[in-house]
């Protein structure tokens, strides 16, 4: 018999977590942004000012199911309640979804029934799903006031060794890594344990904001995304999923890469680079030393998640998609969404006219 309870803090979610791994090994093709260790640090970061909303399902004794949401409360006329998947809520998490044993049906709509006959949301807000799951098409089936958007999550599949040289053999990649290499001093290095990635953290996070904090893009302005970064770095390792690349010339750090190795795939997650080398592509050399890191350890795939950038689309060959799902209770809610997007849009246009 299929009953619902719900951990509404972190301590219950921590006492889960043996539970939550051995349901992850029921669950096909689930990612490393459903396991414990990335949501759990999540949580502690972000969710100060939300509100702890997981659906545990089980069947007699035994976890069947989970739904991690956080509930997010918003002022806008009057106070809304948004329910969002906890790590996706600010785009932490490439990807998200419920954690269905064996993709059960029963399951799943008992956690979307529950969800939606929740007295307490306004918005229901689910970024970065699966375009192919079966959460999406069972929300479209039982809400209205759906707005839905998609974003393209490119990837190189590795199905024989013609795939592996062709991943390798991209002529501006080798040229860019090799004029490094011709310096004679290259160095890359692909930590995976606690201890040894710590010690490059800050410059990891300095670099991202020299390269991006003059137009304030760079994450890691925000003290709080920091804190997350170094929970991961302690938490990660213990299920051997994170690759921490720095690539070292000389006396410079010339790119650095906060990556994930998990069930024959590897994650291109946060990048940086020197921005005073990038007249010598360091991106590119870094890209280089991945893909050959993708190779040497047999992984079946190389995602590059989300994000449309141009350079991805060069060194892919398969093209999926994510979905962001907004649902809307009621016309009274869904217009003042459309008020509020409207305002939105205006404010974004006039701060651009007068720049």
């Amino acid at each position: 018999m299929l009953t619902v309870s719900v951990a509404d803090n972190l301590s219950l979610v921590e006492d889960l977590v043996p539970e939550w791994l051995e349901l992850l090994q029921r669950v096909p093709e689930h990612s490393i942004f459903q396991r414990p260790e990335w949501n759990i640090p999540w949580l502690k970061c972000f969710a100060i000012n939300r509100k702890i909303y997981f659906l545990v399902v089980r069947d007699d004794a035994k976890l069947v199911g989970l739904a991690p949401i956080i509930i997010r409360e918003r002022k806008f006329i009057k106070k809304f309640n948004v329910f969002e998947f906890a790590g996706a809520a600010n785009y932490a998490s490439d990807y998200a979804d419920f954690i269905v044993e064996n993709n059960r049906e029963d399951v799943r709509d008992l956690i979307i029934d529950n969800l939606i006959n929740n007295p307490d949301w306004n918005f229901i807000k689910l970024n970065n799903v699966p375009s192919n799951s079966d959460t999406v098409k069972k929300f479209e089936l039982k809400l209205k006031y759906e707005i839905r958007t998609c974003t393209e999550t490119p990837a190189f599949i590795i199905n024989n060794e013609a795939d592996k040289q062709k991943l390798l053999s991209h002529k501006s990649l080798k040229r860019h890594f090799n004029g490094f290499m011709r310096d004679g001093s290259l160095k890359i290095h692909h930590l995976t344990e606690t201890e040894t990635i710590l010690p490059y953290l800050d410059a990891f996070f300095e670099q991202h904001v020299e390269r991006w904090g003059k137009r304030k893009k760079s994450l890691f302005i925000c003290n709080e995304q920091k804190e997350f970064y170094r929970l991961l770095v302690n938490e990660l390792p213990k299920c051997k999923s994170l690759v921490f690349t720095v690539l070292e010339c000389g006396d410079d750090i010339i790119a650095f890469h906060f990556g994930l190795n998990y069930l024959g795939k590897f994650y291109w997650y946060k990048p940086s680079f020197n921005i005073k080398l990038r007249q010598r592509s360091p991106g590119e050399a870094l890209l280089q030393s991945l893909f050959q890191y993708t190779v040497d350890n047999d992984l079946n795939v190389f995602d590059f998640t989300v994000g449309e950038e141009a350079f991805k689309y060069r060194f892919s060959n398969i093209i999926t998609s994510n979905c962001k799902l907004f649902f809307c209770r009621g016309v009274f809610s869904y217009v003042v969404f459309k008020i509020k997007a409207t305002l939105g849009k205006i404010r974004r246009f006039i701060l651009s006219r007068m720049k």
